[in-house]
């Protein structure tokens, strides 16, 4: 049963995270992004930490039941800390930030969905998470970088 539950999930955030990456593919060629944001790359980066901390936090070495009181507590943080990335980039009117919140906010309410369901992280279903994880957040981060006004090395 762990087995095919290690797999099929891992379905739906390797779609989104290619989804994300064409979506900022088409965006660098064809629209003028806007200026570099100091607050949107924080945001970025606080949020990457947040979700790969709570992929951790959740996980076991063998899947187990999980405790729905800290999942829904882990998750109230989860949903004000993408609430405030995205109005963020709401407010500046900028469509590719606040489309890229939204793309890594649906992979973490993936991820509270599936402990919901009543199961911990496997080691190994954690390690896939982990890598999907930071290769999406890993181009979003990128992405803020590529902006107008970016600081350089």
């Amino acid at each position: 049963m762990n087995i095919v539950r290690n797999r099929i999930p891992l379905i739906i955030p390797l779609k989104i995270f290619l989804a994300l990456s064409i979506v900022v593919l088409l965006l660098s060629g064809c629209v003028a992004l806007s200026n570099y944001s100091a607050a949107s790359y924080e945001h970025l980066t606080q949020l990457k930490a947040f979700h790969l901390k709570f992929i951790n936090d959740f996980t076991t070495e063998i899947s187990q039941k999980a405790d729905i009181n800290k999942v829904a507590q882990a998750e109230s943080t989860g949903d004000l800390k993408f609430r405030e990335a995205e109005a963020y980039a709401q407010g500046m009117n900028d469509e590719s930030r606040t489309y890229n919140i939204q793309v890594l906010r649906s992979m973490f309410i993936e991820n509270v969905s599936w402990l919901k369901n009543g199961e911990t992280f496997g080691k190994s279903y954690a390690e896939q998470q982990e890598k999907i994880l930071t290769l999406a957040y890993d181009q979003a981060i990128k992405g803020e970088k590529y902006r107008k006004g970016a600081p350089t090395k």
